[in-house]
C-alpha cells in the first residue's frame, strides 16, 4: 500500500525469474482508500490481490484483482454488495489458475462470511454464507491445494467465542459450517490459520485461547481428515502460557505444521510443531530463541518444504531472518535476508512456489518513510531422483530397457540421452536402447529452478540373435572340421584303394607267369 494524495492505494510488482522486479502499478480503481491486500499465486501463472476499500462516509468493499499470463492485470472486480460493511479478506489459489476469496461481511444484524470461487474459464461465482445463524465473525483465514480443495476458517465473537470451519470440493462446493471449539467461561478466542493437503486431504487449524483475566495465551488446533471430519480441539504445547500467533503448513507427505511462539521465563521463542494426520504431536522444534523473534510467517512448497521466516531484534536493529525444513534433514540454519542497512523491518510475510523458490517481503520504517522490499530465495536442493526398474545388475534379452522411477513433479529427466519428462505425480519413464554385453545406465532429472541430480546403475544384455550366430559359427566350424576329416578319410581310401588296385594287378601277373 501508498499513500499519495490523500489517498491509500494497493501497488503490486511481479518477479520473473532472470527479469528481476518490475515496476511497481497501482492494480485498484482508485478513489477509495484501499487497505490490507491479500496475495495468492497459482502455479500455471495466475495471480490474485483482494482487498477492502473504505472512503470518508464510512463505505466499504471488497475487491479483487486477477494478473492472467496472457492478459496482465485485469480490471479490479467488486465481490460484496453495495452498501455492506466489509473488513479484511483472505486469499488463496489452487494449481490451475482456480481462487477463493473469503470475507466477513454485515447485513441483517450479523456479520457473516462469505466466499466467491473463481476460474478462468468461467470468473468469479456468485457469493456463497459460509456462516450460519447469528454471527459477529472477526479472524478468517482460507487455506487452498493445488488440486482447488480447500478450508475455511473463522471466529465467532457472539456470545460464546466459537471456531468454525468449512470444506470445499471443487466438484460438490462447500460442506456445511462444522463448529471446531467453544470457549469455556473465562477465556475467548483469537487469530486464526488453516492449512489444507492435495495428497492427503487432511488439514489443520489454529488459534488462540485468550484468558479474559490474566495475560495466559494458548496455541489450540484442530485436525481434518479426509472422510473422518474434525478431531477435537487440542493444544499444541504444554511448556508455557504464552503461545501467540500460530501459523499452519502442510508438506506432501501428509504432515501438518504448526509454527507459533512461546514464552517461558520470559524468553520468546519461536517453535515448529509436526502433526500427524490422526492428530498425533511430534516433539517441538525450536526454531530460533536467539533474540526475541516476532511477525512469523510459516510457508510451505510442492515439494513438501517449508520456510520460516521473522522479524527479531538483536537490540539496535529489527533483521528479517529465514529457515528452511527438509523432511529428510529437518530445519537448516537461520539466514540474516536483510542487510545492515536496513534497521527496522517488521510485518513480513512469505510465499514459496511449487519448486521451492521463495519471496519474502517486509516493511521498512524510517523516521516518517515507509517502504515495502522483497527478496527472492532461489531454491538450491536437487530433485529427489529414484529408479525403480530397472535394478542393479539386471540382465535383459532384449535390446531395450524401461527406466522407470519417481522425481520431481513436472521435472525434465532423461536416461542414457534420451529425454522425457516427469507427471504430476513425479512419476516419469524413458525406453533406453542397450548394447550387447555390459551397459551403465545414467539417469538424470532437472527441475525448473535448474537443480540437477543424477544416478547410475549397471544392466547388461544377452543378446539371443548374437548368441544363436554363435552358435551357427561354432556348428559351421564343427561342419567344416568334419568335412576336412571326411576328405582325408577319402583321400586315405583312395590311397587304399589305388594299393589294393595294385597288389591285385601284381598278383594277376605272378598267376599268368605261372601259367605260362
Amino acid at each position: 500500500m501508498e499513500t499519495m494524495g490523500g489517498l491509500t492505494r494497493v501497488y503490486a510488482s511481479r518477479s520473473e525469474p532472470g527479469q528481476g522486479w518490475s515496476e511497481p502499478r497501482p492494480i485498484g480503481l482508485g478513489g477509495e482508500n484501499e487497505s490490507l491486500p491479500e496475495v495468492a499465486v497459482s502455479s500455471n501463472g495466475y495471480a490474485f490481490v483482494s482487498w477492502f476499500t473504505f472512503d470518508a462516509n464510512g463505505s466499504t468493499g471488497t475487491y479483487v484483482a486477477v494478473f492472467s499470463p496472457s492478459d496482465g492485470w485485469l480490471v479490479p472486480y467488486r465481490l460484496s454488495a453495495p452498501g455492506d460493511p466489509v473488513f479484511r479478506p483472505a486469499v488463496g489459489a489452487g494449481s490451475n489458475g482456480t481462487a477463493i476469496v473469503l470475507w466477513p461481511e454485515g447485513f441483517g444484524g450479523n456479520t457473516s462470511v462469505l466466499a466467491r470461487s473463481f476460474s478462468p474459464s468461467t470468473g468469479w461465482s456468485a457469493p456463497v454464507q459460509l456462516s450460519v445463524g447469528p454471527s459477529a465473525v472477526s479472524w478468517i483465514d482460507i487455506a487452498m491445494a493445488r488440486d482447488g480443495s480447500a478450508i475455511a476458517l473463522w471466529v465467532d465473537l457472539r456470545g460464546d467465542t466459537r471456531i468454525f470451519g468449512c470444506t470445499y470440493n471443487p466438484s460438490t462446493g462447500w460442506s456445511s459450517a462444522a463448529l471446531l471449539a467453544t470457549a469455556s467461561p473465562g477465556y475467548r478466542f483469537g487469530w486464526a490459520a488453516a492449512a489444507r493437503s492435495h495428497t492427503t486431504g487432511s488439514g489443520l487449524a489454529v488459534w488462540i485461547r485468550i484468558s479474559n483475566s490474566s495475560s495466559a495465551y494458548t496455541s489450540m488446533a484442530a485436525v481434518y481428515g479426509a472422510g473422518a471430519g474434525w478431531s477435537a480441539p487440542f493444544s499444541l504445547s504444554t511448556n508455557s502460557t504464552t503461545q501467540l500467533l500460530p501459523r499452519a503448513a502442510v508438506d506432501d507427505s501428509g504432515l501438518l505444521h504448526a509454527a507459533y511462539f512461546d514464552a517461558v521465563a520470559g524468553v520468546v521463542s519461536f517453535y515448529d510443531q509436526a502433526i500427524q494426520a490422526n492428530g498425533s504431536l511430534t516433539t517441538p522444534t525450536l526454531v530460533s530463541s536467539a533474540q526475541p523473534p516476532r511477525d512469523a510467517w510459516l510457508a510451505s512448497s510442492a515439494r513438501g518444504g517449508l520456510l520460516a521466516v521473522w522479524t527479531e531484534s538483536n537490540g539496535l536493529q529489527n533483521l528479517v531472518r529465514a529457515k528452511r525444513f527438509l523432511a529428510a534433514d529437518g530445519w537448516g540454519p537461520p539466514r540474516i535476508i536483510t542487510p545492515d542497512s536496513y534497521t527496522n523491518a517488521s510485518a513480513v510475510v512469505a510465499a514459496e512456489d511449487r519448486d521451492g523458490n521463495a519471496v519474502i517481503a517486509w516493511r521498512e520504517v524510517r523516521g516518517t518513510d515507509r517502504a515495502v522490499f522483497a527478496t527472492r530465495l532461489r531454491e538450491t536442493i536437487p530433485p529427489p531422483l529414484l529408479v525403480s526398474e530397472p535394478v542393479e545388475g539386471q540382465a535383459f534379452n532384449v535390446s531395450s530397457a524401461l527406466v522407470s522411477g519417481q522425481t520431481e513433479p513436472s521435472a525434465e529427466v532423461s536416461a542414457n540421452g534420451v529425454a522425457g519428462t516427469a507427471d504430476a505425480s513425479g512419476n516419469f519413464s524413458v525406453l533406453v536402447p542397450l548394447l550387447p554385453g555390459n551397459n551403465t545406465i545414467t539417469v538424470e532429472a532437472v527441475d525448473r529452478a535448474g537443480n540437477r541430480n543424477s544416478t547410475s546403475l549397471a544392466v547388461s544384455f544377452d543378446d539371443p540373435i548374437l548368441a544363436t550366430e554363435q552358435e551357427l559359427g561354432r556348428a559351421r566350424t564343427d561342419l567344416n572340421e568334419a568335412l576336412a576329416n571326411i576328405s582325408t578319410l577319402q583321400a586315405e581310401l583312395n590311397n587304399t584303394q589305388a594299393a589294393l588296385d595294385l597288389a591285385q594287378s601284381q598278383l594277376e601277373q605272378a598267376e599268368a607267369n605261372l601259367t605260362a
